[in-house]
């Protein structure tokens, strides 16, 4: 009985520690990326945090995205902007957008 409650005691301990969530997989200067595919080596530009507005204005002035960023040796396009990848940052003012990017998902901008 004792090894059971230890046992599940030490899972409950595991499972709250790897509930500690970011929604990026990466950061590059100032910018917050998502892997959207390993193979095609692409990223999405995404917010800091388990959600939006866990952080308030992470991105501030104006954003300039590059085309390609490099993390731990391999170097990725830049394809889209994420799902409320903005959204809550009252205090930009702009973002550059590079050819790259073919896709905006929702909400990226919202509250902005």
């Amino acid at each position: 009985m004792k090894q059971l409650f230890t046992k599940t005691v030490l899972a409950a301990i595991l499972l709250l520690c790897s509930s500690v969530v970011t929604a990026y997989d990466f950061k590059v200067g100032e910018i917050y990326y998502n892997i959207t595919s390993s193979t095609a080596k692409t990223v999405a530009v995404t917010y800091k945090g388990g959600n939006s507005y866990e952080y308030s204005n992470e991105y501030s002035g104006v954003v300039s995205i590059p085309s390609s960023v490099t993390h731990r040796r391999a170097t990725y396009s830049v394809t889209s902007i994420g799902y409320d990848a903005f959204a809550g940052c009252t205090d930009l003012t702009g973002v550059e957008i590079p050819g790259s990017v073919t896709s905006i998902e929702g909400y990226a901008f919202a509250g902005c």
